[in-house]
């Protein structure tokens, strides 16, 4: 799910890469990297028009579960096969299939994307068991993962629902509609593809081209489902503060993210959370400890005593993320999912150009506080 550590940060040095947007408005960049021991294979769908509503809990995830397997429901043995790792994530605003392979099989992972992109229309029967499924996965989930969802939907309501879902709600989704959905999310211009590490740039770029290129839009298709209730699984212990945060661009985001790292730098063994958007969103800090007081501890220190170690905080942050593929087409592809503009060195300018003053009144804004 939303992890900082993948999402957020920038690169320090430009190495080479190549971002082409293509007539039908799809995303391509190819990131070299001499020095990485694999390649990073990465397909980004942007499903910010699609976010989760009562109605339609969860059913980005179950269509995640479903094209991560493939036409014949067997490209991850396909893949492992030949020494490949397939892995999928369904995020707040977007959807990832990712392939990690050696450089001569870079054209294998291509042709597998190509495969997780053409629709699939199952059964009832396959929909209630992955339903199931995704039920057992809310039951092993991690207490921060369900501190993070709690946060979400006390701040923020409907629009901050879990992107789990709710298996009640899936298990009787509509092959047709999930069928519908998938065809619509997946039109060119919500795609992002990224393939990072020591690869030819420009021969794989066309690897890419081929194809993305042809690829349409397509109108849009509603959605029908009947209004559901919540799923009310709940955290199992521990307790989270958040701040609410605007656009990936904006300073102020940069700043809440350098207050989060240096409140949760405060207590031992906390966690910090964001995932790179272009809506509003959350930057959190938890524990599994629920007896933590963060408010108390937010109002007592001075937020002027923690500037200059937020600062090594970001700049450590930085350097742990320039050489790994995955991060990289991570946090890039989610970005170019969003929109062809967003480039992860304006965190990176926003960060480094923080005054105390942001600092001090993105140190004062974490006051979401959910405790179970």
């Amino acid at each position: 799910m939303i992890l900082a550590a993948t999402f957020l940060l920038a690169l320090q040095a430009e190495p080479p890469r190549l971002r082409t947007q293509l007539p039908n408005r799809a995303t391509i960049l190819v990131e070299r990297l001499p020095a990485a021991d694999y390649v990073s294979v990465q397909l980004w769908v942007n499903s910010a028009s699609f976010s989760d509503r009562f109605s339609t809990h969860g059913y980005r995830h179950l269509l995640e579960h479903f094209q991560a397997k493939g036409f014949d429901n067997r490209l991850d043995y396909r893949l492992e096969s030949k020494g490949m790792l397939l892995d999928a994530e369904t995020t707040r605003d977007a959807i990832k299939f990712g392939i990690r392979c050696q450089p001569s099989q870079v054209r294998l992972a291509i042709q597998a994307i190509g495969d997780v992109l053409r629709p699939r229309l199952v059964s009832k029967t396959d929909i209630e068991i992955e339903s199931d499924i995704i039920r057992e996965e809310l039951a092993l989930r991690a207490a921060s993962s369900q501190l993070s969802a709690d946060a979400w939907l006390k701040a923020f309501g409907e629009s901050g629902l879990d992107p789990y879902g709710n298996p009640d709600v899936l298990s009787k989704a509509d092959p047709t509609d999930l069928q519908n959905t998938w065809v619509e999310m997946t039109s060119p211009e919500n795609l992002a593809l990224v393939v990072a590490g020591n690869v030819e740039i420009d021969p794989t770029t066309e690897l890419v081209k081929n194809l993305l290129g042809a690829r349409k839009a397509v109108s849009s298709v509603t959605v029908k489902a009947d209004r559901r209730g919540l799923n009310d699984t709940m955290a199992k212990r521990g307790s989270v503060i958040a701040s609410k945060v605007g656009s990936f661009r904006e300073p102020g985001t940069a700043a809440r993210i350098a207050a989060g790292l240096a409140i949760a730098n405060l207590v031992p063994g906390t966690y910090f959370q964001y995932g790179p958007s272009n809506v509003p969103g959350l930057v959190l800090v938890g524990s599994d400890e629920k007896s933590i007081n963060w408010v108390d501890i937010v109002v007592r220190e001075n937020p002027d005593n923690h500037f200059s170690v937020a600062k090594k905080l970001v700049d450590r942050w930085v350097e742990i993320q320039t050489t790994d593929p995955a991060k990289v087409a991570a946090l890039r592809g989610r970005l170019l999912a969003q929109s062809p503009s967003l480039r992860p060195e304006t965190l990176l300018e926003n960060l480094r150009t923080l005054t105390v003053e942001q600092f001090r009144d993105a140190w004062k804004s974490f006051n979401v506080e959910v405790r179970s």
